[in-house]
């Protein structure tokens, strides 16, 4: 089914949605000082950031450390890369960074095809897929079926599943390995094939997708094993560290949002018929981690506030703490499901969703909801 065929029942939950819109509306528009400072802050941090990802790449390319010093670099150099998408590509994707559009268009280009994300595919695959159909089967691109993982109760259980929650953590490592060498072209494929009518990529596109993949390769590796007194062997282990350590630091941060005992997977009937409004569907398959905490969404991006997230995608994340209060609150008074843990619960929840999965439990498979006429 195309996305264009689904339908919410928003007037299911009108009266949420009229409270969330004018207590929102009163945060945003307020022009208090406390969010300006924060926004201020934002950009000083993106700029320092930025910095200091040039500057862990110059000394491992070009300078010769000591082993203490190498692995202090990686290691920087690592979160460097994640919290830069997190906390200032991930907000510039939606849009909500800055004011213009064009200007978050750019931030976002640069920074996700620097850590080696196509950004095109990213903004196709999440904004447009994933958001508003998220763990919806045969939508969201993230939980589709795949040979190696069950990922939810929708999808085909094979024998060797029932070990996933062993084997799950090791292929983590391998997440942007494979998300840069095979998803990209894989999603650039199905989303003209599959996601939307009368999508057709633009020729220069593919062009663009290979040219920034080798540019990507070439400052990544073939500069340092070029340059720095180490050996070609030992520049490649280093960027398969350096790229695990980012792939396992995204998947123990997120897995966990949408794929968690505590989420919902929605089926869609055959007329495009979800059943319940938006809202409702995003508040049962999201979670929410230290969601109120501004230290928290300094860090994360907002992507700890992850109900406020996908509500309210293009907005600031400066604003999402404060949200969370709102729709808390609000999705109690009208009797919705709202869900928040601590991040090793969160963890722990999602592989043992992971280990359900791979025994087929009954238990596991209920979070599966269909549409009953």
């Amino acid at each position: 089914m195309k996305p264009e065929s689904i339908k919410f029942n928003n007037s299911l939950d009108i009266l949420f949605a009229q409270e969330l819109r004018d207590q929102a509306n009163a945060i945003i528009h307020s022009k208090s000082v406390f969010y300006t400072i924060l926004k201020c802050l934002n950009f000083a941090k993106a700029a320092l950031l930025f910095l200091a990802y040039w500057i862990c790449w110059y000394y491992l390319a070009f300078e010769q450390q000591d082993i203490k010093t190498s692995i202090f670099l990686v290691s920087a150099f690592a979160l460097l890369s994640v919290v830069l998408g997190f906390t200032v590509g991930h907000d510039a994707g939606h849009g909500s960074f800055v004011k213009s559009s064009k200007l978050n268009d750019v931030i976002f280009w640069v920074i996700y095809n620097m850590i080696g994300l196509s950004g095109y595919i990213w903004k196709q695959t999440h904004n447009a897929i994933h958001h508003p159909y998220v763990n919806m089967p045969n939508l969201d691109i993230d939980v589709q079926e795949n040979p190696v993982f069950r990922l939810g109760p929708h999808c085909l259980h094979r024998p060797h599943h029932r070990w996933q929650h062993f084997f799950a953590p090791v292929l983590y490592a391998l997440f942007f390995f494979n998300k840069f060498f095979f998803n990209d072209f894989r999603c650039f494929k199905v989303i003209e094939q599959k996601y939307f009518k009368n999508k057709k990529h633009e020729s220069w596109r593919f062009y663009e997708l290979i040219g920034l993949k080798i540019l990507y390769v070439f400052y990544m590796i073939i500069i340092p094993a070029i340059f720095s007194e180490h050996t070609f062997s030992t520049v490649l282990m280093t960027y398969l560290i350096f790229i695990s350590s980012i792939s396992i630091f995204f998947a123990f941060t997120l897995g966990g949002s949408h794929i968690s005992t505590h989420t919902k997977f929605r089926k869609v009937s055959a007329d495009g018929s979800v059943g319940v409004s938006y809202y409702h569907h995003q508040l049962s398959s999201t979670v929410d981690f230290y969601p109120e905490s501004y230290l928290c969404s300094i860090i994360f991006g907002g992507l700890n506030s992850h109900v406020a997230h996908h509500l309210f995608p293009r907005l600031n994340s400066v604003y999402y703490p404060a949200l969370t209060k709102i729709i808390k609150n609000l999705a109690h008074k009208h009797d919705l499901p709202y869900n928040s843990l601590s991040i090793t619960s969160m963890w722990r929840d999602h592989f043992l969703f992971i280990r359900q999965m791979g025994i087929n439990s009954p238990k596991g498979n209920r979070q599966l909801v269909e549409i009953r006429k």
